[in-house]
């Protein structure tokens, strides 16, 4: 601002806040202020002239602002000009209020003043205003100001000049005179037509109540215009009208200056839209923000942070490969200062997708030593244009790698090749040959008969067009055969600039068409072979593994095949025989590896369903480097023959002296049914009808043979049967069957027939041989016994046991009355584990052989498990008899083995039929009855009655704990019957006093028992006294002396004559149920040591409990 202007406060105060940074980031703006500059609101200030105060200060007053700025204490106020959303300039007053913290940033806090500027025109409006002409007409006179007092006139709407100076006219382009003379109508006529609504606006608000008013307008001025601001001030009224005075400024050149800028912003932004992405101004560093940015950069951060206030880091927007590079070029900048740089990278568009933009830095060193504008421009196209070519380049690198042919470019305008070098070495030529095309033809290596097709080749290539050729070379020795093949490049004129040449090496496939015309003359006379041939013939080919029919029977063969006739879709079990698979693919398998000559058989399905067997044999045609080209292969039906082979072959194998004992060999005619012929020795007895007749043989073989095997033997050798069977094929059998021979004793005989066809006749014949197999017959029977038997103990093992009770109890003979007997040797487990498993086999065999000594001959002993035996009794009738018997088979197993080690067996009994008429009912009830004998104190037998039964299905015995099998101690079930097992085996306790003894010590549960209780309990009728009580010490000794076997002789402890049980050492049903723990709720189930009376009053206890 000059000493000349003064300024002057025109309005209130207004309040604006903004960031001490480069380019005094705005945070306020009072509504008022914003309003004055023309903006509707804050954030349309922002929108329209950007978030920087900077950009709205006159470029003239920034440095007066920044110093102010920068020591806003000392120098109080600030007085410049504010750029308005019109454009122009006003005045403002800026006086410092505080320093506010704003988060991490500092906000300056300042009043605003708009002030009214007087400006040139302003000052001579006063100036002609005032009562001293003199001063006032000088004054018009030296200043650059166009002055204009006037009348106007209300009713006659005149305008009269009273007033202009010089400068008027030189601004205006019109004399004094003429301005002197104007009245409405001239000065209507020399303002824009445009321009007058303007003009007449502010006439109106002068003749309103308006003192003032300005505008903007333009004159004629010759062949130009001229812009003027026009500012008029009212300085009298009255009722016929007013005087006015009024100031001229030529503003045209500010004009043309605010157009020129205009239309460099329009065309700027245009540039902006169509050639490159966005431009920004900012600081260097990716934390400083932009001091300005175009409407598309804009557009971009409002759709990637939606909210104004929000910040931004430039890594959200940035592609995370390309921050560190980034970040590099920053430090780079800020280090060295470039006057300009390039950077490329990815820019995140909002949509998940990023852009490949480019970015060209010019530092801006008027505005500030730091800032720089950026230019970006949108690379995409280019980006991929790039990779494509990459891609393109690494294919070509990877196709000159690989590639077997010679590939090379032509410069079309001065004929020089360029080789790669790869190939170039690969074939040992040079990567560069001038001259083209004679430089081949020079150096003699294009043969003469191809040079005139090499010369035309090169021809169709100068002129453009894309082409090929074959040509013959020679090199390294030998001749070659090559494919030539062009590819044209023209330029963008449409001129061919260079071509893409490659040859390929066809030297094999230009031999084999030279062998393959040789050949042609070979195949006319093989057709004429193949035509007249009765064989399938077909031709081989190696290359498509196709099967070509070229003889007439082959093809008819093949028509029923409508796929194509490979090898590998031939093979299958649609075509060939399951049993000639394997023969068929190893056939065809050599014939793939170039074996020259083979043969095979095979078995074929005809269409009609049948089979016929094909010898099938080929030969390979092969070229001059060894390479089958292809091959013919000759098949013939050998049915008829190979039936006649084979039935020959079978008939001398069992015809063959000193092989089998061949009785004798037979032939007849079974179309004539006639004798035909014989070899060995024919007994007497049957000399006659065997050489008179088939017939007549099988009749008399009838008579000795068992009556058995009769049928089965008709069935199969019955003159009608073998002729009624040769016509389905089947033309060879064996049967085995007995005849009686020589005084009655029966011997085996094997008769083999073998049918075949006369050669010579339309007969049908038949070969008989009969064999003595009574020996090898004898042996398998042997066999089957063994088989029969237990390999350990010698006894009939379980399936010939099951076969054998099934076999009696269907067969009426022997009586009615008949047992079986299940057993479970005890201690056996004990045995193996203590004394060795060999030990334990002799165990069984020694418990077997007992079994058989006790039982009859007739009856059968088995062993049917590890420790388990059967035995099946055919005469039980005396049952009291039957009893002892099984009370001295008991007795009779007891053993007492080495180490105190015993041996005993409980057996459960079912009668027949009384029990069961079949083997499974007589051996569940007999089970029944052995687990009944267990669980009732083992070593003793148990008869099946009808009890069993209902306590099987009641199912109140409780399952032993399955822990006992697997743990070392004692367990006590009572839940039951009582039984007690020490390491998974039940304790024997031979003398049933004493086992009572120990159970009634169990139903105390720990309780000292006396000896009158005990007395009451196992002697119910019988007093305490001496004899009694001498009863119960030897009992209790007893019970001792069975629980010190087995190392338990302090389970019960003594305390002056009475007894208790140490329940510290057992476990026990009865008191794991009574522990109330949920695991054990299962246990009781009603019954309660059921083989003593006196458990009644536990098992009221037990049930009210439950």
């Amino acid at each position: 601002m000059t000493h000349q202007e003064k300024i002057y406060p025109v309005q209130t105060c207004t309040r604006v806040e903004f960031c001490n940074n480069q380019g005094f980031e705005l945070a306020f703006i009072d509504g008022f202020l914003a309003k004055e500059l023309g903006y509707d609101s804050f954030a349309d200030f922002q929108h329209c002239a950007g978030s920087f105060l900077l950009f709205s200060i006159h470029p003239d007053d920034i440095a007066a602002f920044q110093a102010f700025v920068k020591t806003p204490a000392c120098q109080k106020d600030w007085t410049g000009r504010l750029r308005c959303k019109d454009g122009t300039f006003a005045y403002y007053r800026m006086t410092y209020q505080q320093l506010r913290e704003d988060g991490e940033r500092w906000l300056v806090v300042c009043e605003c003043v708009q002030m009214k500027d007087t400006t040139p025109a302003a000052q001579s409006v006063q100036c002609a205003n005032t009562t001293d002409e003199s001063i006032f007409l000088k004054l018009a006179e030296d200043i650059p100001l166009g002055i204009l007092r006037c009348r106007y006139e209300h009713s006659t709407r005149a305008l009269h000049t009273l007033f202009c100076n010089p400068p008027l006219c030189a601004i205006t382009g019109y004399p004094i005179a003429q301005w002197q003379r104007a009245d409405m109508d001239w000065m209507k006529s020399i303002v824009y037509s445009q321009d007058r609504a303007c003009i007449a606006q502010a006439m109106g608000r002068l003749l309103g109540d308006a003192d003032t008013t300005h505008c903007e307008f333009r004159i004629v001025r010759g062949a130009e215009h001229a812009w003027m601001q026009m500012t008029v001030r009212v300085t009298e009224r009255c009722a016929d009208g007013l005087t006015a005075e009024a100031a001229f400024l030529d503003i045209s050149q500010i004009k043309r200056a605010e157009q020129a800028l205009y239309l460099q912003n329009y065309c700027l932004e245009r540039l902006n839209e169509s050639l490159f992405f966005g431009m920004i101004v900012k600081e260097v560093g990716l934390d400083q923000r932009p001091l300005y940015a175009s409407e598309n950069i804009k557009q971009l951060l409002r759709r990637l942070f939606p909210e104004e206030d929000q910040s931004f880091s430039y890594e959200d927007i940035i592609h995370p490969a390309d921050c560190a590079y980034i970040q590099d070029i920053a430090q780079w900048c800020r280090k060295e200062l470039p006057d300009k740089y390039e950077i490329e990278f990815r820019l995140h568009m909002g949509d998940g997708t990023y852009l490949w933009v480019k970015g060209i830095g010019k530092r801006l060193s008027d505005f500030s030593k730091s800032a720089y504008l950026l230019v970006f421009v949108d690379i995409s196209n280019l980006k991929e244009a790039e990779t494509k070519l990459r891609i393109r380049e690494e294919e070509y690198r990877i196709a000159v790698t690989h590639s077997k042919d010679i590939l090379m470019r032509l410069n079309i305008q001065d004929g020089t090749i360029y080789i790669p070098d790869e190939i170039a070495k690969r074939h040992n030529i040079p990567g560069k040959m001038e001259n083209m095309p004679y430089y081949l033809v020079d150096n003699g290596c294009i043969q003469p008969e191809s040079v005139a097709d090499y010369l035309e080749f090169y021809e169709k290539i100068m002129r453009g067009e894309n082409c090929s050729v074959e040509v013959k070379s020679k090199g390294f020795g030998r001749y070659w055969w090559f494919l030539g093949i062009a590819t044209v490049i023209f330029n963008e004129k449409n001129e061919p600039v260079s071509a893409v040449i490659s040859f390929s090496d066809i030297t094999k496939q230009k031999q084999q068409d030279i062998e393959f015309k040789a050949l042609q003359e070979s195949e006319q006379l093989l057709g004429i072979i193949v035509e007249t041939s009765t064989k399938l013939i077909l031709k081989y080919d190696f290359d498509t593994d196709v099967l070509i029919p070229i003889s007439p029977v082959s093809k008819q063969a093949f028509s029923r095949i409508t796929h194509a006739h490979r090898s590998r879709q031939l093979i299958t079990e649609q075509y060939i025989a399951e049993e000639s698979i394997a023969q068929a693919r190893a056939f065809f398998q050599r014939l793939r590896y170039g074996t020259p000559r083979d043969m095979t058989h095979f078995k074929v399905r005809l269409p009609d369903g049948g089979w016929a067997w094909y010898h099938c044999t080929y030969a390979t045609v092969f070229a001059e480097d060894h390479t089958p080209l292809y091959a013919i292969i000759f098949c013939e039906d050998v049915t008829n023959k190979r039936q006649s082979e084979l039935a020959s072959m079978r008939f001398q194998n069992y015809t063959r002296q000193g092989t089998k004992e061949i009785l004798f060999n037979l032939e007849y005619n079974l179309t004539l049914d006639t004798f035909e012929g014989y070899e060995g020795q024919i007994p007497e007895r049957y000399f006659k009808d065997f050489t008179t007749s088939y017939t007549k043989a099988t009749e008399r073989m009838c008579q000795d043979i068992l009556p058995k095997y009769r049928e089965m033997f008709m069935e199969c050798f019955s003159r009608e049967n073998l002729l009624e069977g040769f016509e389905k094929n089947q033309s060879y059998g064996t049967k085995e069957f007995q005849i009686a021979y020589h005084d009655g004793e029966t011997i085996w005989i094997r008769a083999f027939y073998q049918i075949l066809k006369d050669p010579y006749t339309s007969s049908t014949n038949v070969w008989i041989s009969c064999l003595d197999i009574n020996e090898e017959k004898r042996s398998e029977i042997r066999l089957l016994e063994m088989a029969r038997l237990d390999l350990v103990t010698g006894a009939y093992n379980r399936t010939a046991f099951i076969d054998y009770v099934t076999e009696r109890c269907s067969s009426p003979e022997g009586g009615l009355n008949r047992a079986m007997i299940l057993l479970d040797v005890h201690g056996f487990g004990k045995v193996n584990h203590t004394l060795g498993h060999v030990y334990g086999d002799t165990t069984l065999k020694d418990i077997a052989q007992t079994l058989k000594v006790v039982v009859d001959k007739e009856d059968m002993v088995a062993r049917i498990g590890e420790d388990e035996f059967a035995i099946y009794v055919n005469d039980v009738s005396d049952i009291t008899m039957a009893k002892e018997h099984f009370r001295i088979m008991i007795a009779a197993v007891y053993r007492e083995l080495q180490q105190g080690v015993k041996v005993s067996i409980s057996a459960g009994v079912a009668l027949f039929p009384r029990d069961g008429k079949d083997f499974q009912t007589l051996y569940e009830k007999a089970d029944r009855a052995l687990y009944q004998a267990k669980v009732t104190g083992r070593n003793k037998y148990v008869i099946y009655d009808e009890s069993m039964q209902e306590i099987a299905e009641r199912s109140v015995i409780t399952p032993i704990e399955q822990s006992i099998f697997v743990n070392d101690g004692v367990y006590i079930r009572t839940f039951g019957y009582f039984e007690v097992f020490v390491n998974g085996e039940a304790l024997l306790i031979h003398n049933a006093k004493a086992k009572e003894l120990l159970a009634l010590l169990v139903d105390r549960r720990g309780a000292y028992v006396s000896q009158g209780d005990i007395i009451s309990c196992l002697w119910e009728d019988e007093s305490v006294n001496k004899v009694t009580l001498a009863r119960v010490r030897k009992i209790v000794m007893i019970l001792r002396n069975t629980l010190k076997e087995y190392h338990l002789e302090d389970l019960i402890e003594s305390k002056k004559g009475m007894r208790r049980l140490n329940t510290t050492k057992v476990r026990c049903d009865l008191y794991n149920y009574l522990s109330r723990k949920p695991e054990y709720a299962h246990l009781f189930k009603g019954a309660y040591m059921v083989n003593y009376s006196w458990g009644e009053l536990t098992i009221d206890e037990l049930e009210r409990g439950n």
